[in-house]
């Protein structure tokens, strides 16, 4: 029996995938291509490996344990090449990175461009997604690292907190708050909210800030609407659809601009964590650890800031 590491990619990738049109977008060929692999696959083993239905493409019993040892030995490859590229140094390699809307858009692309400047030949990937997304790509193996702002209770990952978030009231030039430094809770809850969607670390955050006094999202907000991206948020705020808890971070052009104004909730304390999580089971490559260790010497400086400017 012949098969190579493609072969068993592409198996990987159509279990994981249940379709041999994403299979093939994954694995860089064309879908004939990938179809014909798995034939002469299928045809040297003398048994199918996928059962093709209307819904979608599935394993046969022989397909599961296929799938089984091809993850081990595609890990092993890994592990081999990272081995490897140890005993030369940090010249090149490749990243997938995931960050939740916030760091994702306004902290990890700063910072990406400062490591490429030192190490010109690596290549990093950034996905962008809610914290319940990225955290379930890194388990599944396609991303290496995350940045969210929520945790969960995964045996499997690891959460190490890089730097502090101040999340404020976000409102538009006009409103009755604009111009104040902090509200009380019971000013609020007449307010139209606008939210983001469930899976935001964002708002899980601030359902458990809401909860430490007693209140809930569901029956003491007025939510108006429930938006998928902190863009949306900052539009249909800056639209006058509603007001908005949003991190400082992510508004601070607009708040220069007069655009938005950040309004404190006394007595809540807003601040949170930025995490950066990764896969404890999994070994990571020469990139992956350096770029990790880059972010946790950012977070010891930003820490010290931080303690400091909240004393």
């Amino acid at each position: 029996m012949e098969f190579d590491f493609k072969d068993l990619e592409i198996l990987k990738q159509i279990i994981e995938q249940q379709s041999f049109t994403k299979a093939s977008s994954k694995v860089y060929l064309a879908q004939a291509s990938v179809s014909e692999r798995v034939s002469n696959l299928e045809a040297q083993i003398g048994l199918r490996l996928f059962d093709r239905l209307p819904k979608g493409v599935f394993p046969t019993k022989a397909g599961k344990i296929f799938y089984e040892y091809a993850k081990r030995m595609l890990k092993l490859k890994g592990e081999l090449i990272a081995e490897l590229q140890d005993l030369v140094g940090l010249k090149g390699g490749s990243l997938e990175l995931g960050g939740s809307t916030v760091p994702g858009e306004y902290i990890l692309p700063g910072l990406i461009s400062e490591f490429i400047s030192m190490y010109p030949q690596v290549v990093i990937n950034l996905s962008i997604g809610d914290s319940k997304e990225i955290r379930e790509r890194i388990l599944t193996g396609e991303l290496d690292l995350g940045v969210v702002g929520a945790m969960d209770r995964s045996l499997h990952l690891e959460f190490v907190p890089l730097w502090w978030d101040q999340l404020v009231i976000a409102v538009y030039k006009g409103h009755r708050f604009y111009g104040k430094e902090s509200v009380g809770l019971e000013e609020i809850k007449a307010e139209p909210f606008v939210v983001r969607e469930e899976g935001s670390g964002t708002l899980s955050f601030v359902a458990q800030c809401l909860l430490s006094h007693d209140l809930s999202i569901e029956r003491d907000l007025r939510v108006v609407g429930r938006l998928g991206s902190t863009t949306a948020i900052k539009e249909a705020v800056k639209a006058g659809l509603g007001i908005s808890i949003i991190s400082k971070r992510a508004i601070e052009a607009e708040i220069q601009r007069g655009e938005l104004w950040p309004v404190n909730i006394t007595p809540m304390d807003m601040r949170r964590y930025f995490y950066l999580t990764f896969d404890k089971r999994r070994s990571l490559s020469p990139v992956v650890r350096e770029f990790k260790e880059y972010l946790l010497n950012l977070r010891d400086t930003n820490l010290k800031s931080s303690q400091i400017e909240a004393n």
